[in-house]
């Protein structure tokens, strides 16, 4: 028997893995607030694993409190609200996703027992064709407009207007 096919490449439970690829997705704005996740099946398809491993990351989803989950309809992305006291932090993080340190660092913040009463927003702008320093540009814009109370943001590295880019970023920040 062929084995299945994963996409899955980290060390630790599947589940788990699933989990924090798609708690990574909802928080980067991949799936939008109210926005219905794809079914069990096609999750069980994408990852590459059993049903029972889907269904127990996204239980721990909605444990979270990442989604909602409405028997015969499907699970739903929840909105992310500031409790009282809280406040809205945005993450400016250029390499999120394509360097290993800052995803931990990430999911720390986001998993921090205070975080409960913070909302944090992972930046996701929808320009593929934008460059990088672009899409930090116009991401650095939407949480000024939102209004957000900090900003954890690491500076560009290794692109051609890195220096101008995060100038502009802190300028626009203060």
């Amino acid at each position: 028997m062929p084995r299945r096919r994963t996409v899955l490449e980290s060390d630790g439970p599947k589940y788990q893995q699933v989990f924090e690829r798609l708690s990574r997705d909802i928080l980067a704005g991949k799936y939008k607030a109210g926005q219905k996740l794809p079914s069990e099946a096609a999750l069980v398809r994408q990852f590459g694993t059993s049903r029972i491993t889907v269904g127990r990351a996204v239980r721990e989803l909605k444990e979270r409190g990442l989604v909602d989950r409405i028997a015969g309809s499907g699970t739903y992305v929840r909105e992310r609200t500031i409790g009282e006291g809280g406040a809205l932090f945005g993450l400016l993080i250029p390499d999120l996703g394509e360097t290993e340190i800052f995803e931990p660092i990430c999911q720390g913040m986001a998993g921090a027992p205070q975080a409960t009463q913070h909302a944090l927003l992972w930046g996701h702008t929808e320009s593929t064709r934008a460059t990088k320093e672009e899409q930090a540009l116009k991401l650095c814009h939407q949480y000024v407009e939102r209004n957000v109370r900090g900003v954890f943001f690491a500076p560009l590295e290794l692109t051609p207007a890195k220096d101008e880019t995060n100038q502009a970023i802190v300028k626009a920040l203060e």
